[in-house]
């Protein structure tokens, strides 16, 4: 009985039944298809970086205002003050930005020790400063969730950067509520 020879799927068109001679791509259309990718990505990375740096900003918003709501919080929920202290006082433009830290005097003796510690915010080494346009470096809720500050005090995030962007300031009032204004643009 003679071999009978069955092609392969692969060289038949399944619409006409017909053996394929060509498959694949040409190289003008490779080339093609290079040159359209090249043009998206050169088109969509500027953009993606902005991205990145605005969520970067967002981010270190985020988290002080929620390191601000716990320290209020917890003042309430203890029945004693709590506070919130920058890491370091010692750049009057950039009070915030290398981090800070949540806690709670339980000693009475000002001085932050590693058992009162509540929340220690991540140092911030990229470019977005945290900048108290008071230079405050320390904020303390009472147990009646007010602030005990003397005026209110605004906090302005940037990134440094970048020039004339839009900044995110942060408002605290006495009652030591805390609110959020996007409009403006950083110095």
């Amino acid at each position: 009985m003679p071999a009978i020879h069955l092609p392969m799927f692969w060289e038949f068109d399944m619409k006409s039944n017909k053996k394929l001679k060509d498959a694949g791509f040409t190289l003008l259309e490779l080339m093609m298809t290079i040159v359209i990718v090249a043009v998206l990505v050169s088109l969509a990375g500027p953009n993606f970086r902005i991205l990145i740096q605005n969520n970067r900003q967002v981010s270190h918003t985020n988290e002080f205002i929620t390191s601000m709501h716990q320290a209020r919080s917890e003042a309430v929920k203890r029945g004693s003050q709590v506070r919130i202290t920058a890491t370091t006082t010692t750049d009057t433009a950039n009070e915030w930005g290398p981090g800070w830290s949540v806690w709670v005097d339980l000693d009475s003796d000002n001085t932050l020790d590693t058992n009162e510690r509540l929340r220690n915010a991540i140092d911030h080494t990229d470019s977005i400063t945290l900048n108290s346009n008071g230079n405050v470096t320390e904020y303390r809720y009472d147990p009646d969730g007010s602030l005990a500050l003397g005026a209110p005090d605004t906090l302005d995030i940037c990134d440094s950067s970048r020039n004339g962007e839009s900044r995110r300031r942060v408002s605290f009032a006495p009652n030591g509520r805390v609110s959020l204004d996007t409009s403006g643009n950083c110095p």
